[in-house]
């Protein structure tokens, strides 16, 4: 099982972090996924990083883009009939934006698009 301590910008959890080192670290979904933010640590940026009606095509987005953002999770819509990938949330646009612009320099992936809980 993996984990991923999160340092600097937003924590594992989508709040504010102080930049240090979080002591404790949740378990990734699939090695890959952070936990969807919820309630009031959904608020700022994401990026919407592509829809998928199969699953694995969606874990295989979280795959390509993981190294590029701090945070990755996904969302089933459609009654679970789509699975979609988002990164965030960040506090700022700009920085939304720029890592936005870092993953698809990194994966050739052009279709990533943002958006404001």
């Amino acid at each position: 099982m993996d984990t991923t301590p999160t340092t600097g910008g937003t924590d594992a959890h989508g709040g504010k972090s102080t930049g240090e080192t979080q002591a404790e670290t949740l378990p990734l979904a699939d090695g890959i996924f952070n936990h969807a933010p919820e309630g009031d640590r959904k608020r700022g940026h994401f990026i919407a990083m592509g829809c998928f009606s199969h699953a694995e095509n969606a874990l295989e987005r979280g795959r390509l883009v993981r190294p590029f953002v701090p945070l990755v999770y996904r969302k089933a819509i459609q009654n679970g009939a789509m699975v979609c990938v988002f990164s965030g949330p960040y506090t700022s646009r700009l920085e939304a934006e720029s890592l936005s612009r870092r993953a698809a320099a990194a994966t050739h992936i052009t279709e990533f698009s943002l958006g404001s809980y």
